[in-house]
């Protein structure tokens, strides 16, 4: 009798652990997969953060490469209608030809040079808007609104650039702004 009873007790444990061990099965997939969606998340997120960090990366190296150019042509720069001064989108196009008889040789580099400049933009930065114009800038601004320079002759000559964060849920901006001195 007393191994019927063991074997009847065995029977009874072993159907409890293979139920209980179901159980368990289905707590450990349900915090593995919230371990697993959150990492996700994280993932995507530091995906878009490293594509907002080169771009920011990017516009930095095209506006120090612009005002590089503008250093090297300053009869252009120096200009008071030069044509360093302007706006830039993906969608506008620069015409490179001379319409003034003074200063033409200046200014029609200065016309390659923003040609250039911006068919880099558009390979780098997502629907780009860029103004380069006379401004002030002693901080930086945290939102750019299109014709907010105040166009002194004094004042240094100021590039703009705003584009498109791709990847995020809302549509949003980032903005890059630095000055040339002219020397």
């Amino acid at each position: 009798m007393q191994t019927h009873y063991r074997r009847l007790v065995k029977n009874m444990l072993y159907r409890y652990q293979t139920g209980q061990s179901l159980i368990e099965i289905t707590v450990v997939l349900l915090l593995i997969s919230i371990c697993t969606s959150g990492m996700m998340v994280t993932l995507l997120k530091s995906q878009q953060l490293s594509r907002l960090a080169i771009q920011n990366s990017d516009a930095v190296m095209l506006a120090t490469s612009l005002k590089n150019k503008m250093h090297r042509n300053k009869h252009a720069l120096n200009y008071k209608d030069s044509s360093y001064l302007t706006q830039l989108s993906g969608k506008s196009a620069i015409k490179v030809q001379c319409t003034q008889l003074d200063n033409c040789a200046s200014q029609r580099q200065a016309l390659t040079d923003l040609v250039g400049w911006q068919a880099q933009l558009t390979s780098k930065l997502p629907d780009f808007f860029v103004e380069i114009c006379r401004d002030n800038i002693s901080e930086l601004q945290k939102s750019f609104v299109k014709g907010s320079c105040d166009n002194k002759l004094s004042s240094s000559i100021a590039i703009k650039m705003r584009w498109t964060v791709a990847g995020e849920a809302k549509v949003r901006n980032a903005f890059y702004i630095t000055s040339v001195k002219i020397y």
